[in-house]
This record gives structure tokens, sequence and C-alpha cells, in this order.
């Protein structure tokens, strides 16, 4: 037998390591932790929850962090508290609290624009037509107001809040005008429209219905199309008006 080979020994590696755990940082965490994130703290947005879960040896992208809390229904950072307390006042004050706005049409002869302040009383849905005018103003208004209150009569008693915007036409004076008969009005937060969601609805439900569906001659028009359209009582979804006799405001030259 030929012993003269050379025969190289390679060692014998045993691989005697258990099977791969997966880390922390592979497993999601859950959308609880998230959640409880987003309201124990109301100023952590979505990139500061994902670094709090980097702490934890979570990886988590912040689009996903975005998607599991809307879904939740957990309004974003900051004003994540603000309008939590908005809608609990909303929903808590719906049958003392009416809502005041204005929505414009622009004429199609004229080619002015007339702008039609309301009052909507939210838990009915009952609607008051206080006025057009192509220029408002702030007296304007606080008039539109005491024609508000003269119309309520004795009901004004069964109100304790008004929503109103920030716009430049709601006063002083038209706060002073609501206080003087127990009315607290209370401004939506700044550049939150949709926060006096009850009047949104109604201007939605006014453009589709009515003036979007025909050419609106002028202010003198508007005001006999609104007449006739809001000035009876309808059964259903319809918005039942209280106030059809509309006043207009002098327009400025």
């Amino acid at each position: 037998m030929d012993h003269s080979r050379q025969y190289t020994l390679q060692p014998t590696v045993v691989n005697n390591s258990s099977p791969s755990i997966p880390t922390s940082s592979t497993i999601r965490p859950s959308p609880t932790v998230i959640v409880r994130m987003a309201t124990e703290n109301n100023t952590r947005g979505y990139q500061r929850i994902r670094g709090e879960l980097l702490k934890l040896g979570h990886r988590l992208g912040a689009s996903m962090i975005r998607r599991i809390v809307n879904q939740r229904q957990i309004p974003p950072a900051p004003h994540r508290d603000a309008d939590t307390h908005w809608r609990q006042f909303l929903r808590t004050q719906a049958s003392t609290m009416p809502a005041v706005d204005f929505f414009h049409v622009d004429c199609a002869v004229t080619l002015k624009r007339v702008y039609v302040l309301f009052a909507l009383e939210v838990h009915n849905r009952a609607v008051h037509i206080l006025g057009t005018t192509a220029n408002p103003d702030g007296p304007g208004t606080t008039q539109q107001a005491r024609n508000l209150l003269m119309d309520l009569g004795e009901r004004t008693a069964e109100f304790t809040f008004l929503v109103r915007d920030r716009a430049g036409q709601f006063t002083a004076s038209f706060d002073a005008v609501l206080a003087d008969v127990g009315i607290r009005a209370v401004k939506i937060p700044p550049h939150c429209p949709r926060a006096n969601c009850f009047a949104e609805r109604f201007v939605l439900t006014a453009r589709t219905e009515l003036t979007d569906r025909m050419l609106i001659f002028g202010e003198r028009h508007l005001r006999t199309v609104l007449a006739s359209t809001y000035g009876t009582t309808t059964v259903g979804d319809r918005t039942e008006v209280t106030n059809s006799d509309l006043h207009s405001q002098t327009t400025r030259p």
C-alpha cells in the first residue's frame, strides 16, 4: 500500500446552534401599543411614534403608523386633543345649539357674488334663512342676529350655545346680542371649517339640490328661489325652514 499520499484533514464543524429566533426588530408591534402611544400623548406625531418604537427595537414606517392610527379614527397631532373635545362638545350640546354661517352664490347675469346668511338648529335641522347681501359686514350681521332672536321668540331659552366661524362679519356686537339672552357664541378652531360640520352639510345640500342646478340671475332672483324651495316644510331628508321671509342688506355702491 502506498503511504506516500498525503491527506489534508479538514476540521469538522458541528453546528450546535439552536434554530434562529426572530429578534424584536423583526416582530411587528401590536396596534394596541401604537394606539396607546398616540392617545396618551396628544403631541406625538407619526415620526415621534416611530422613534419611540425604534427605542423598543421595533422598525415600522411612519406611513404604516399613520394607517393604523387613522383606522382607529384618531386625529393627527397636534390637534388630536382639541378635535376630540370639539366632537364631544358638538355631540353633547346638539339639543341646545344653533349654528350660523354664510355661503355664496355667483349670479350669471349681474356677475356678482351674493352671500346668504343662515342659522341651523342642530337638534331638528330647522333652518332660518336670515338674509342675502353682496357685501356682508359686521353691522348687517348683527342686525340679522336680532332678527333671529325675534323669530325664535320664547324658544330662545332653549339654546345655550351658538357655533360660528372666525369670519370678520361676526363681530363683538354680534356676540353681545346673543349674550344678552343667555346664548354664548362659540368659535370653531382656526383653519377648521369642517368643525362647523352641521352648517357645512346644509351648504352642500343647498348647492347640490338648488343653486348648482339653475342659473341665478341676481340677488332678487336668489331670494325668490330660496323662498320657494325652502319656504315650506317637507318630509324626509329635506330641511325645514322656519323663516322664509328674507331680509336683504343695503348694497354698497
